[in-house]
């Protein structure tokens, strides 16, 4: 799916970005309330043009020479994070699909609790013919929560996506979120629930109360996103480290992050992602258990934005890490 047209609900801070000296080529032309990105001549960047870091232009040419005479290539500044539990079903599809998909330079580490996940064989057989694939062991206490948790902190990247491991997410998109990253912004969104954004199967009433909190918090606080539940999300990683991560349960860490991120004054944008329901394996998304934690946020939000407060953590160092997680 192609976008040239991002929504971009609070964009006063990209409003100078035509003004001489800025930071890339490229340029945001402002028209009503989206944001459409253009390079200087006029022509749309969407995600089968969108430019790529000055290493990975560099690379094609340079590939053709004797391997001693070319030029290193900088190590990839983009991190994919896939918390798994036993997605030895859906695994190999999503990784094919971030090789085919993803254009801009990336390693993927693959977030796993314990060695006898079933996914894990999966991805050593696929490790000798694919150098940027990490299997990552869970460093702080098992489930989704601390899977996500590791990859952020633990993956050693300028920026951090977060990808489920049943291809729900619309992989493509994190070229153009990756645009956003580099442009100056700290955690880009996908979103469901803006112009150019869908969603297909999932239970109902978990679609009605994700799409209810999206839009009722941006209207009330505005925040600058339609879908703050979402966890396909792309973070600038040096960023995440002045919050202490407080969630407790599951996917409400990507909630947590851009709430936080949001009072702390981070600048924070959203591009329309196509979400699609599982095809194989089971869903561990808990209505009743999570929607207590989300609802945490959701206050938290309106409290902070409409009392000035800012949420603890905010500013502040993150939690120290263990030594670090085992890599392989």
């Amino acid at each position: 799916m192609n976008h040239s047209a991002f929504r971009e609900l609070k964009p006063a801070w990209l409003a100078d970005r035509a003004a001489p000296g800025a930071l890339l080529s490229d340029v945001w032309n402002l028209t009503g309330k989206g944001v459409t990105l253009q390079r200087l001549d006029g022509t749309p960047i969407t995600e089968s043009n969108a430019p790529l870091p000055p290493e990975a232009r560099a690379a094609g040419p340079a590939a053709a020479a004797p391997p001693s005479l070319r030029a290193p290539v900088a190590a990839p500044d983009l991190g994919i994070v896939i918390p798994v539990y036993n997605e030895a079903e859906n695994i190999v599809p999503t990784l094919e699909a971030l090789r085919q998909r993803v254009r801009v330079p990336h390693e993927i580490f693959v977030v796993h609790d314990m060695d006898e996940d079933t996914t894990v064989p999966v991805v050593r057989r696929l490790q000798a013919g694919w150098p940027g694939l990490r299997l990552l062991k869970n460093a702080y206490g098992r489930g989704a929560l601390n899977a996500i948790k590791t990859g952020l902190l633990h993956c050693g990247k300028k920026y951090a996506a977060v990808v489920m491991a049943d291809l729900s997410d619309d992989v493509g998109q994190i070229n153009l979120m990756h645009c956003l990253m580099e442009d100056g912004a700290d955690i880009v969104c996908g979103t469901r629930y803006s112009k150019g954004g869908s969603q297909t199967g999932g239970p109902f009433v978990k679609t009605l109360l994700s799409r209810c909190a999206g839009v009722s918090l941006h209207l009330l606080s505005g925040l600058p996103t339609s879908d703050v539940t979402n966890s396909f999300k792309l973070y600038r990683t040096d960023a995440l480290r002045r919050f202490e991560i407080e969630s407790d349960g599951g996917f409400e860490i990507g909630m947590e992050l851009v709430v936080k991120g949001f009072l702390a004054g981070k600048r924070i944008a959203e591009v329309p992602t196509t979400w699609v329901d599982r095809s194989a394996g089971e869903s561990r998304f808990q209505l009743g258990k999570w929607l207590p934690k989300y609802l945490r946020w959701y206050a938290h939000c309106l409290i902070g934005r409409w009392l000035g407060g800012l949420p603890k953590g905010a500013g502040a160092a993150g939690a120290a890490a263990p030594s670090g997680p085992g890599r392989s």
